[in-house]
């Protein structure tokens, strides 16, 4: 079977994109910050040198 057009790149210049388009800006909503409930069992949030969060109870952070 013989094609009648064969692929030639570089010739279809129209489809070329005529600007820059703008990529919109991403958006975090955080809907629940304590998901486990750990306020209600007396623990705090404290974040470790990585940015993690790490719950703990009072007595911990106070003796440092």
């Amino acid at each position: 079977m013989r094609v009648s057009s064969p692929i030639q790149f570089g010739r279809n210049l129209s489809l070329a994109p005529t600007g820059v388009v703008p990529i919109p800006k991403g958006e975090l909503r955080v809907i629940n910050t304590d998901p486990h409930n750990q306020k209600e069992k007396g623990l705090i949030p404290v974040s470790n040198p990585q940015g993690e969060t790490m719950w703990v109870h009072p007595d911990i952070v106070q003796s440092q």
